[in-house]
Protein backbone atom coordinates (compact mmCIF):
# COMPACT_ATOMS: atom_id res chain seq x y z
CA UNK A 1 0.00 0.00 0.00
CA UNK A 2 3.06 2.13 0.83
CA UNK A 3 4.03 1.86 -3.23
CA UNK A 4 0.57 3.06 -4.64
CA UNK A 5 0.83 6.29 -2.20
CA UNK A 6 3.67 6.56 -3.76
CA UNK A 7 2.59 5.88 -7.16
CA UNK A 8 -0.69 8.20 -6.33
CA UNK A 9 2.00 11.09 -5.15
CA UNK A 10 4.27 11.07 -8.62
CA UNK A 11 1.12 10.87 -11.13
CA UNK A 12 -0.33 13.82 -9.11
CA UNK A 13 2.97 15.52 -9.54
CA UNK A 14 2.94 14.94 -13.23
CA UNK A 15 -0.41 15.51 -14.16
CA UNK A 16 0.08 18.64 -12.59
CA UNK A 17 3.21 19.94 -14.42
CA UNK A 18 1.67 18.86 -17.24
CA UNK A 19 -1.35 20.43 -16.62
CA UNK A 20 -3.71 17.80 -16.83
CA UNK A 21 -5.50 19.41 -13.89
CA UNK A 22 -8.70 17.26 -14.30
CA UNK A 23 -6.79 14.17 -13.79
CA UNK A 24 -4.55 15.96 -10.73
CA UNK A 25 -7.98 16.69 -8.57
CA UNK A 26 -9.01 13.22 -9.22
CA UNK A 27 -5.75 11.81 -8.02
CA UNK A 28 -4.89 14.30 -5.21
CA UNK A 29 -8.84 13.75 -3.64
CA UNK A 30 -8.13 9.57 -3.93
CA UNK A 31 -4.84 10.60 -2.03
CA UNK A 32 -6.51 12.85 0.63
CA UNK A 33 -9.22 10.48 1.23
CA UNK A 34 -6.98 7.07 1.50
CA UNK A 35 -8.83 5.51 -1.50
CA UNK A 36 -11.79 6.99 -0.69
CA UNK A 37 -11.21 5.03 2.22
CA UNK A 38 -10.53 1.92 1.00
CA UNK A 39 -6.79 1.65 0.96
CA UNK A 40 -5.44 0.21 4.72
CA UNK A 41 -3.73 2.77 6.92
CA UNK A 42 0.43 1.97 6.16
CA UNK A 43 3.62 3.40 7.84
CA UNK A 44 3.61 6.37 5.23
CA UNK A 45 0.92 8.91 6.30
CA UNK A 46 -1.28 10.70 4.07
CA UNK A 47 -0.22 13.94 6.14
CA UNK A 48 3.27 12.97 4.58
CA UNK A 49 2.21 12.14 1.29
CA UNK A 50 0.67 15.30 0.39
CA UNK A 51 3.85 16.95 2.22
CA UNK A 52 5.98 15.02 -0.22
CA UNK A 53 3.49 16.38 -3.51
CA UNK A 54 3.69 19.60 -2.07
CA UNK A 55 7.30 19.81 -2.07
CA UNK A 56 7.51 18.48 -5.68
CA UNK A 57 5.14 21.19 -6.84
CA UNK A 58 6.76 23.65 -5.33
CA UNK A 59 10.04 23.08 -6.87
CA UNK A 60 8.72 22.57 -10.27
CA UNK A 61 6.86 25.83 -9.81
CA UNK A 62 10.20 27.46 -9.02
CA UNK A 63 12.47 25.72 -11.06
CA UNK A 64 10.01 27.82 -13.63
CA UNK A 65 10.61 31.12 -12.21
CA UNK A 66 7.24 31.48 -10.96
CA UNK A 67 6.41 33.27 -7.73
CA UNK A 68 4.73 30.15 -6.13
CA UNK A 69 4.39 31.69 -2.79
CA UNK A 70 3.78 35.54 -3.52
CA UNK A 71 1.07 37.13 -1.36
CA UNK A 72 0.83 40.67 -3.28
CA UNK A 73 -3.10 41.79 -3.16
CA UNK A 74 -3.71 38.13 -1.44
CA UNK A 75 -4.35 38.54 2.57
CA UNK A 76 -4.78 34.75 2.56
CA UNK A 77 -1.95 34.09 1.24
CA UNK A 78 -0.44 36.52 3.83
CA UNK A 79 -1.53 35.43 6.36
CA UNK A 80 -1.04 31.71 5.52
CA UNK A 81 2.76 32.42 5.68
CA UNK A 82 2.92 34.74 8.58
CA UNK A 83 0.67 31.37 10.61
CA UNK A 84 3.17 28.96 9.41
CA UNK A 85 6.45 31.10 10.27
CA UNK A 86 4.97 31.55 13.53
CA UNK A 87 4.61 27.77 13.92
CA UNK A 88 7.65 27.60 12.87
CA UNK A 89 9.66 29.94 15.14
CA UNK A 90 7.74 28.53 18.20
CA UNK A 91 9.71 25.17 17.25
CA UNK A 92 12.61 26.51 16.72
CA UNK A 93 12.39 28.47 20.19
CA UNK A 94 11.58 24.62 21.53
CA UNK A 95 13.94 22.66 20.07
CA UNK A 96 16.77 25.97 21.23
CA UNK A 97 15.25 26.12 24.50
CA UNK A 98 15.40 22.33 25.02
CA UNK A 99 11.78 21.41 25.69
CA UNK A 100 12.08 19.12 22.54
CA UNK A 101 13.74 17.35 20.27
CA UNK A 102 14.56 18.81 16.92
CA UNK A 103 12.73 15.30 14.76
CA UNK A 104 9.53 15.78 17.60
CA UNK A 105 9.25 19.51 17.22
CA UNK A 106 9.54 18.85 13.40
CA UNK A 107 6.82 16.12 13.74
CA UNK A 108 4.34 18.86 15.12
CA UNK A 109 5.14 21.18 12.79
CA UNK A 110 4.40 19.48 9.64
CA UNK A 111 0.91 19.03 10.57
CA UNK A 112 -0.43 22.70 9.38
CA UNK A 113 1.83 22.45 6.30
CA UNK A 114 -1.42 21.93 4.29
CA UNK A 115 -2.57 25.08 4.49
CA UNK A 116 0.06 25.58 2.03
CA UNK A 117 -2.14 23.95 -0.80
CA UNK A 118 -3.97 27.11 -1.23
CA UNK A 119 -1.01 28.03 -3.13
CA UNK A 120 -1.20 24.93 -5.30
CA UNK A 121 -4.74 25.63 -6.19
CA UNK A 122 -4.68 29.06 -7.01
CA UNK A 123 -2.74 27.98 -10.51
CA UNK A 124 -5.56 25.31 -10.87
CA UNK A 125 -8.43 25.98 -13.39
CA UNK A 126 -12.03 26.23 -11.95
CA UNK A 127 -13.24 24.27 -14.80
CA UNK A 128 -10.81 21.42 -13.96
CA UNK A 129 -13.65 20.72 -11.32
CA UNK A 130 -16.13 20.23 -13.40
CA UNK A 131 -13.89 18.09 -15.68
CA UNK A 132 -13.41 16.09 -12.59
CA UNK A 133 -16.68 15.79 -10.90
CA UNK A 134 -18.32 12.87 -12.34
CA UNK A 135 -15.55 10.65 -11.42
CA UNK A 136 -15.45 12.36 -7.37
CA UNK A 137 -19.31 11.88 -7.64
CA UNK A 138 -18.91 8.15 -8.57
CA UNK A 139 -16.48 6.98 -5.85
CA UNK A 140 -18.22 8.91 -3.34
CA UNK A 141 -21.41 7.34 -4.03
CA UNK A 142 -19.90 3.69 -4.23
CA UNK A 143 -17.99 4.80 -1.13
CA UNK A 144 -21.02 5.66 0.37
CA UNK A 145 -23.12 2.17 -0.56
CA UNK A 146 -20.07 0.49 1.48
CA UNK A 147 -20.82 2.61 4.17
CA UNK A 148 -24.65 1.90 4.24
CA UNK A 149 -23.46 -1.97 4.26
CA UNK A 150 -21.97 -1.65 7.38
CA UNK A 151 -25.82 -1.34 9.15
CA UNK A 152 -26.39 -4.71 7.63
CA UNK A 153 -23.22 -6.24 9.25
CA UNK A 154 -20.75 -5.83 5.78
CA UNK A 155 -18.31 -4.71 7.76
CA UNK A 156 -13.98 -4.01 6.47
CA UNK A 157 -14.51 -2.18 3.04
CA UNK A 158 -14.25 0.64 4.15
CA UNK A 159 -11.50 1.44 6.75
CA UNK A 160 -12.42 2.15 10.99
CA UNK A 161 -15.87 -0.31 9.82
CA UNK A 162 -16.06 -1.04 13.31
CA UNK A 163 -15.34 2.35 14.94
CA UNK A 164 -19.06 3.12 16.65
CA UNK A 165 -20.20 -0.67 16.24
CA UNK A 166 -20.50 -1.65 19.77
CA UNK A 167 -21.39 1.97 21.58
CA UNK A 168 -23.85 4.20 21.07
CA UNK A 169 -26.92 2.02 20.09
CA UNK A 170 -30.09 3.80 19.72
CA UNK A 171 -32.92 1.64 17.78
CA UNK A 172 -33.30 -1.48 17.01
CA UNK A 173 -29.49 -2.44 17.08
CA UNK A 174 -28.35 -0.34 14.24
CA UNK A 175 -24.88 1.71 15.22
CA UNK A 176 -22.81 4.87 14.58
CA UNK A 177 -20.31 4.86 12.04
CA UNK A 178 -18.60 8.04 11.48
CA UNK A 179 -16.44 6.53 7.96
CA UNK A 180 -18.61 8.86 5.68
CA UNK A 181 -17.02 9.73 2.86
CA UNK A 182 -15.16 13.18 2.96
CA UNK A 183 -17.22 14.67 0.34
CA UNK A 184 -20.70 13.89 1.47
CA UNK A 185 -21.06 17.17 2.70
CA UNK A 186 -19.61 19.44 -0.73
CA UNK A 187 -21.61 17.11 -2.74
CA UNK A 188 -25.12 17.61 -0.97
CA UNK A 189 -24.94 21.28 -0.83
CA UNK A 190 -24.54 21.04 -4.37
CA UNK A 191 -27.35 19.17 -5.08
CA UNK A 192 -29.70 21.41 -2.75
CA UNK A 193 -28.60 24.48 -5.09
CA UNK A 194 -27.91 23.37 -8.27
CA UNK A 195 -30.61 21.47 -10.97
CA UNK A 196 -29.42 18.34 -12.07
CA UNK A 197 -31.22 16.49 -14.87
CA UNK A 198 -31.58 12.33 -13.11
CA UNK A 199 -33.31 11.69 -10.03
CA UNK A 200 -32.21 14.71 -7.79
CA UNK A 201 -34.53 13.76 -4.98
CA UNK A 202 -33.29 10.65 -4.43
CA UNK A 203 -29.38 11.13 -4.98
CA UNK A 204 -30.30 13.65 -2.15
CA UNK A 205 -32.05 11.77 0.14
CA UNK A 206 -28.99 9.11 -0.43
CA UNK A 207 -26.67 11.78 0.63
CA UNK A 208 -28.59 13.13 3.58
CA UNK A 209 -28.09 9.16 4.91
CA UNK A 210 -24.43 9.52 4.71
CA UNK A 211 -24.75 13.00 6.04
CA UNK A 212 -27.09 11.87 8.95
CA UNK A 213 -26.24 8.61 9.97
CA UNK A 214 -23.18 9.29 11.80
CA UNK A 215 -25.50 11.02 14.31
CA UNK A 216 -22.99 14.18 15.23
CA UNK A 217 -25.33 16.84 16.53
CA UNK A 218 -22.68 19.74 15.96
CA UNK A 219 -22.23 18.86 12.26
CA UNK A 220 -25.96 18.76 11.57
CA UNK A 221 -26.71 22.48 13.33
CA UNK A 222 -23.90 23.47 11.72
CA UNK A 223 -25.09 22.46 8.33
CA UNK A 224 -28.67 23.89 9.08
CA UNK A 225 -27.27 27.52 9.82
CA UNK A 226 -24.94 27.74 7.32
CA UNK A 227 -27.12 27.35 4.60
CA UNK A 228 -29.20 29.81 6.81
CA UNK A 229 -26.32 32.32 7.12
CA UNK A 230 -25.85 31.66 3.22
CA UNK A 231 -29.30 32.50 1.63
CA UNK A 232 -30.02 35.29 3.34
CA UNK A 233 -26.65 36.59 2.92
CA UNK A 234 -26.53 36.12 -0.56
CA UNK A 235 -29.80 37.50 -1.14
CA UNK A 236 -31.18 33.93 -2.43
CA UNK A 237 -34.48 33.82 -1.13
CA UNK A 238 -36.11 32.06 -3.49
CA UNK A 239 -34.59 29.25 -3.09
CA UNK A 240 -35.16 29.50 0.77
CA UNK A 241 -38.49 27.58 0.39
CA UNK A 242 -36.96 24.59 -1.55
CA UNK A 243 -34.24 24.26 0.68
CA UNK A 244 -36.51 24.27 3.20
CA UNK A 245 -38.53 21.38 1.70
CA UNK A 246 -35.07 19.24 1.94
CA UNK A 247 -34.86 20.29 5.70
CA UNK A 248 -38.47 18.95 6.70
CA UNK A 249 -37.42 15.75 4.15
CA UNK A 250 -34.44 15.19 6.35
CA UNK A 251 -36.49 15.63 9.82
CA UNK A 252 -39.34 13.45 8.41
CA UNK A 253 -37.36 10.09 7.10
CA UNK A 254 -34.68 10.91 10.31
CA UNK A 255 -36.93 11.38 13.68
CA UNK A 256 -36.10 8.62 15.81
CA UNK A 257 -32.28 9.50 14.87
CA UNK A 258 -32.30 12.81 15.51
CA UNK A 259 -34.71 12.18 18.74
CA UNK A 260 -31.97 10.15 19.73
CA UNK A 261 -29.29 12.32 19.46
CA UNK A 262 -30.78 15.47 21.02
CA UNK A 263 -33.23 14.12 23.55
CA UNK A 264 -32.16 12.84 26.54
CA UNK A 265 -33.18 9.44 28.97
CA UNK A 266 -31.70 7.86 31.94
CA UNK A 267 -28.04 7.93 30.27
CA UNK A 268 -27.28 10.59 29.38
CA UNK A 269 -28.50 14.42 29.17
CA UNK A 270 -30.12 16.06 26.28
CA UNK A 271 -28.62 18.79 24.20
CA UNK A 272 -30.18 21.75 25.57
CA UNK A 273 -29.42 20.55 29.28
CA UNK A 274 -26.36 19.87 28.43
CA UNK A 275 -25.42 23.50 27.44
CA UNK A 276 -27.64 24.50 29.89
CA UNK A 277 -24.94 22.74 32.46
CA UNK A 278 -22.37 24.39 30.32
CA UNK A 279 -23.31 27.79 31.25
CA UNK A 280 -22.64 27.06 35.50
CA UNK A 281 -19.48 25.05 34.77
CA UNK A 282 -17.44 25.92 37.76
CA UNK A 283 -13.54 25.49 36.84
CA UNK A 284 -12.97 24.55 40.45
CA UNK A 285 -15.13 21.81 40.59
CA UNK A 286 -15.77 20.09 36.93
CA UNK A 287 -17.89 17.10 37.61
CA UNK A 288 -17.78 15.01 33.74
CA UNK A 289 -20.26 12.64 34.96
CA UNK A 290 -22.78 15.56 35.59
CA UNK A 291 -22.80 16.33 31.69
CA UNK A 292 -22.61 15.49 28.38
CA UNK A 293 -19.86 15.63 25.17
CA UNK A 294 -20.13 19.12 24.97
CA UNK A 295 -19.49 19.93 29.02
CA UNK A 296 -16.64 17.51 28.51
CA UNK A 297 -15.69 19.50 25.51
CA UNK A 298 -15.60 22.58 27.07
CA UNK A 299 -14.19 21.09 30.06
CA UNK A 300 -10.99 20.16 27.95
CA UNK A 301 -10.49 24.08 26.33
CA UNK A 302 -11.18 25.35 29.94
CA UNK A 303 -8.17 23.19 31.87
CA UNK A 304 -5.46 24.02 29.33
CA UNK A 305 -6.35 27.90 29.66
CA UNK A 306 -6.26 27.93 33.29
CA UNK A 307 -2.73 25.84 32.55
CA UNK A 308 -1.47 28.94 30.43
CA UNK A 309 -2.07 31.23 32.80
CA UNK A 310 -1.12 29.29 35.37
CA UNK A 311 2.23 28.38 33.95
CA UNK A 312 2.66 32.53 32.69
CA UNK A 313 2.46 31.09 29.23
CA UNK A 314 -0.84 32.34 27.75
CA UNK A 315 0.56 34.05 24.84
CA UNK A 316 3.09 32.02 23.42
CA UNK A 317 1.83 28.19 24.73
CA UNK A 318 4.05 25.49 25.47
CA UNK A 319 5.77 25.02 22.42
CA UNK A 320 6.03 22.21 19.94
CA UNK A 321 5.70 19.41 22.42
CA UNK A 322 4.83 16.29 20.29
CA UNK A 323 2.13 13.95 21.73
CA UNK A 324 4.49 10.64 22.12
CA UNK A 325 7.37 12.76 23.09
CA UNK A 326 9.05 11.60 26.14
CA UNK A 327 8.74 15.64 26.91
CA UNK A 328 5.15 15.66 27.08
CA UNK A 329 4.86 15.85 30.55
CA UNK A 330 2.00 17.79 31.29
CA UNK A 331 -0.45 17.23 33.80
CA UNK A 332 -3.83 17.28 32.01
CA UNK A 333 -6.80 15.92 34.01
CA UNK A 334 -9.67 16.71 32.09
CA UNK A 335 -9.83 13.72 29.02
CA UNK A 336 -8.01 9.85 28.98
CA UNK A 337 -4.68 9.86 27.12
CA UNK A 338 -5.02 7.18 24.28
CA UNK A 339 -1.28 6.15 25.26
CA UNK A 340 -1.19 3.65 28.39
CA UNK A 341 0.40 5.29 31.20
CA UNK A 342 0.55 8.56 30.23
CA UNK A 343 -1.08 11.58 31.71
CA UNK A 344 -1.20 14.06 29.63
CA UNK A 345 -2.91 14.08 26.34
CA UNK A 346 -2.21 17.27 24.05
CA UNK A 347 -3.72 16.42 20.69
CA UNK A 348 -7.67 16.77 20.69
CA UNK A 349 -10.49 16.65 18.05
CA UNK A 350 -13.17 16.64 20.27
CA UNK A 351 -12.97 20.63 20.44
CA UNK A 352 -11.50 23.28 18.52
CA UNK A 353 -8.33 25.54 19.32
CA UNK A 354 -7.72 23.39 22.28
CA UNK A 355 -4.90 21.78 21.03
CA UNK A 356 -2.60 24.93 19.36
CA UNK A 357 -3.84 27.45 21.69
CA UNK A 358 -1.75 24.84 24.22
CA UNK A 359 1.13 24.73 21.84
CA UNK A 360 1.07 28.53 20.41
CA UNK A 361 -0.84 30.60 22.84
CA UNK A 362 -3.20 33.81 22.17
CA UNK A 363 -0.76 35.23 19.36
CA UNK A 364 -1.61 32.23 17.41
CA UNK A 365 -5.62 32.76 18.13
CA UNK A 366 -5.37 36.11 16.64
CA UNK A 367 -3.10 35.08 13.75
CA UNK A 368 -5.98 32.45 12.82
CA UNK A 369 -8.34 34.46 13.51
CA UNK A 370 -7.12 36.97 10.86
CA UNK A 371 -6.90 33.94 8.28
CA UNK A 372 -10.14 32.41 8.84
CA UNK A 373 -11.52 35.96 8.32
CA UNK A 374 -9.99 36.48 5.30
CA UNK A 375 -11.11 32.90 3.92
CA UNK A 376 -14.81 33.47 4.60
CA UNK A 377 -14.94 37.46 2.97
CA UNK A 378 -13.44 35.78 -0.09
CA UNK A 379 -15.39 32.78 -0.78
CA UNK A 380 -18.65 35.03 0.47
CA UNK A 381 -17.46 37.35 -2.94
CA UNK A 382 -17.68 34.57 -5.04
CA UNK A 383 -21.01 33.70 -3.80
CA UNK A 384 -22.51 32.84 -6.95
CA UNK A 385 -19.95 30.70 -8.41
CA UNK A 386 -20.72 27.09 -6.94
CA UNK A 387 -17.16 26.63 -5.66
CA UNK A 388 -17.64 29.54 -3.86
CA UNK A 389 -20.71 28.97 -2.18
CA UNK A 390 -19.65 25.72 -1.34
CA UNK A 391 -16.32 26.80 0.07
CA UNK A 392 -18.43 29.68 1.89
CA UNK A 393 -20.89 26.88 3.56
CA UNK A 394 -18.36 24.25 4.45
CA UNK A 395 -15.68 26.76 6.01
CA UNK A 396 -19.19 28.09 7.96
CA UNK A 397 -19.93 24.63 8.88
CA UNK A 398 -16.71 23.84 10.17
CA UNK A 399 -16.05 27.54 12.16
CA UNK A 400 -19.79 27.10 13.76
CA UNK A 401 -19.18 23.09 14.72
CA UNK A 402 -15.51 24.28 16.38
CA UNK A 403 -17.04 23.89 19.47
CA UNK A 404 -17.56 20.34 18.64
CA UNK A 405 -14.56 19.57 16.87
CA UNK A 406 -11.91 20.72 15.63
CA UNK A 407 -12.04 20.56 11.56
CA UNK A 408 -9.47 23.10 11.51
CA UNK A 409 -7.03 20.76 12.09
CA UNK A 410 -7.82 18.02 9.88
CA UNK A 411 -7.11 17.95 7.07
CA UNK A 412 -9.23 15.94 5.00
CA UNK A 413 -12.11 18.80 6.46
CA UNK A 414 -9.98 22.03 5.95
CA UNK A 415 -8.65 21.49 2.46
CA UNK A 416 -12.23 21.36 1.14
CA UNK A 417 -12.31 25.21 1.73
CA UNK A 418 -9.10 25.88 0.91
CA UNK A 419 -9.14 24.00 -2.71
CA UNK A 420 -11.90 25.83 -3.52
CA UNK A 421 -10.85 29.30 -2.24
CA UNK A 422 -7.89 28.27 -4.47
CA UNK A 423 -9.96 27.52 -7.67
CA UNK A 424 -12.31 30.78 -7.25
CA UNK A 425 -8.79 32.80 -7.83
CA UNK A 426 -7.71 30.42 -10.70
CA UNK A 427 -10.89 31.57 -13.03
CA UNK A 428 -12.29 34.72 -11.78
CA UNK A 429 -12.49 35.88 -15.49
CA UNK A 430 -14.52 33.38 -16.44
CA UNK A 431 -16.27 32.41 -13.49
CA UNK A 432 -17.02 35.34 -11.32
CA UNK A 433 -21.09 35.83 -10.85
CA UNK A 434 -22.52 33.37 -12.85
CA UNK A 435 -23.20 29.85 -12.19
CA UNK A 436 -24.11 28.59 -15.88
CA UNK A 437 -21.35 26.39 -16.38
CA UNK A 438 -21.81 24.21 -12.84
CA UNK A 439 -24.90 22.42 -13.82
CA UNK A 440 -23.57 18.86 -14.42
CA UNK A 441 -25.74 15.88 -15.63
CA UNK A 442 -25.84 12.60 -13.51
Amino acid sequence: MSLIYILLILLAFLSYSKRHFSLFIKLFVTLVSGGFAIFPETILKVTDCLLILLVLISIFEFSRGRHFFSCKNDKIALFTLLLLFYFFLIGVYTVLSGKESFLYAFKVWRMDLFYLYYFVFRNVPAKSLKASFKFLFIMTTIAGIFYILQFVGVYGILQKSDLMADSNRYVDGISRYTNTPILTIPILLYLFYEKIRNNRTLWIIFYLVLFIMPMIRGAIIAFAISNIVYLVAAHKLKKMRSVIVYFLLAFILFYPVLEYRFQGDNNRVSTMEDIRLVQNIDYNNIDLNSGGSFYYRIAVLLERWHYLIDESQLFFGVGSIHEESPHNIFILNVGKSIYLNRNAMIDTNDIAFATRLFRYGLIYFILFAMLIYFYVRHLFKYRNVMTGAIGFMTLLIIVIQSLGSDGFSMYSVMLIPIVLSGLCISDKSENYGTCRNSNIEL
